[in-house]
């Protein structure tokens, strides 16, 4: 779910990928993972076929920026 032609720093083109949201909290001894998502494009939300194969309920299927 959510594979579709984005833009992706790290390959620095637009490519079929996934992508993922996170929070981090660091400091100058540690770094510490506090949230990580994965973002849906709007226009995988408006297949609810392919929401229901992933897994994803009815009331989380609105569009979030990343």
């Amino acid at each position: 779910m959510g594979v579709t032609r984005q833009y992706s720093g790290t390959l620095g083109k637009v490519a079929n990928c996934q992508m993922g949201v996170s929070l981090g909290y660091a400091t100058v001894d540690a770094a510490i993972p506090l949230d990580f998502a994965l973002y849906v494009p709007e226009e995988c939300l408006h297949d609810p076929a392919r929401c229901e194969l992933a897994g994803i309920p009815p009331a989380a299927r609105t569009h979030r920026t990343k």
